[in-house]
């Protein structure tokens, strides 16, 4: 909920608690007891919807940093030394077969992609290096689907590696399934 609808319920709130009290100076002292009541119930019953909307609000606001939290935490284990040495193992592959196209129908054949395939499986340490770069994107994944990580972070700070790592590595993958 935006902080300007929290305002018009608090004030809202205010008015409605302030309008009692007046009601209470207005009317004689024989109604009293029935107006005290009144207010009483339409104050303790504002703030009641008042403190719930105030405790939805943080709850929503503890998940998302948790969710930021976590997409840090990915990021920063996307920066290790074990993977960023797997990627560039990759990188030098591409590099050696030659730039690859876009995946956009996987049925056409192309050379390149089968040679840089035939690159990863000829070379043990280029298939370490394939398979952590696939772990840790499989993992990226499912952290985003299930809703543990904020998707906003990961998407602007590792879509363009992403896309071309994935579109390299999907031969490959397709091959292991």
């Amino acid at each position: 909920m935006s902080p300007r609808v929290l305002f018009v319920l608090a004030f809202f709130s205010f008015g409605v608690t302030a309008s009692g009290v007046i009601s209470f100076w207005k009317y004689s002292r024989d109604e009293i007891p029935a107006k005290i009541d009144f207010t009483a119930k339409t104050a303790f019953g504002s703030a009641a919807v008042l403190s719930l909307l105030v405790g939805y609000q943080t709850l929503r606001l503890n998940i998302h940093q948790k969710q930021i939290d976590a997409a840090f935490q990915f990021l920063a284990r996307y920066d290790k030394e074990d993977e960023r040495k797997a990627r560039r193992k990759i990188d030098a592959l591409i590099g050696r077969t030659g730039k690859l196209r876009e995946y956009t129908n996987d049925d056409v054949p192309d050379p390149r992609v089968d040679g840089f395939t035939i690159c990863i499986l000829a070379d043990p340490a280029a298939e370490d290096a394939a398979a952590t770069v696939l772990n840790y994107f499989e993992d990226l994944a499912l952290a985003m689907k299930s809703g543990y990580i904020s998707e906003a972070i990961i998407f602007r700070s590792l879509s363009p590696t992403v896309i071309k790592l994935i579109n390299a590595l999907r031969p490959y993958n397709r091959l292991l399934s």
